[in-house]
């Protein structure tokens, strides 16, 4: 089994009920979820100017290597209803593969570690939930240091419901 962190966020519909559901097709689809971070709001990243998102983050154990772990996601992501139009744009669901257990990994159509965790608070903090002591493996820091050093000032608050 492989250990991978994904990331989870949704800014349109029912936000932490799609969460909620991407959570179940994860496990039904891709593997067990063994760590799971609290649920964050954030303003929306890359266009501003649309509804705010709740973030998460979580460990999942698969048998499945980084290709087809990312075709998973896609799959889960469409029986959700996701529909990719406008990059960055609103969204019900949307699934990244922040980490594949220490690997780098390129291919035109995967790049792992996610190319921009370092740049952003709504992935940094759930992960600091999760993995503090996780160290990146194409910057050789940890996550913990990471979210402490960030450029992104934009404002996250954990999601009480």
């Amino acid at each position: 089994m492989h250990q991978i962190i994904l990331g989870l966020g949704s800014n349109i519909e029912h936000r932490k009920n799609n969460l909620e559901q991407a959570t179940i097709l994860i496990e039904s689809n891709l593997g067990k979820v063994e760590k799971k971070s609290k649920i964050y709001e954030t303003k929306a990243w890359g266009i501003e100017n649309q509804s705010n998102f709740l973030n998460s983050a979580m460990v999942v154990s698969t048998p499945f290597y980084p290709l087809k772990v990312l075709e998973k996601i896609l799959e889960i992501e469409l029986l959700m209803g996701r529909k990719r139009e406008i990059k960055w744009s609103s969204r019900n669901i949307d699934i990244d593969l922040l980490f594949f257990e220490n690997y780098v990994f390129e291919t035109p159509s995967l790049t792992v570690p996610h190319p921009f965790i370092c740049q952003r608070n709504f992935v940094l903090s759930p992960l600091n939930d999760i993995c503090p002591d996780f160290i990146h493996p194409k910057f050789h820091d940890s996550i913990r240091h990471l979210s402490q050093i960030t450029s992104d000032a934009g404002w996250i608050k954990e999601f009480l419901f």
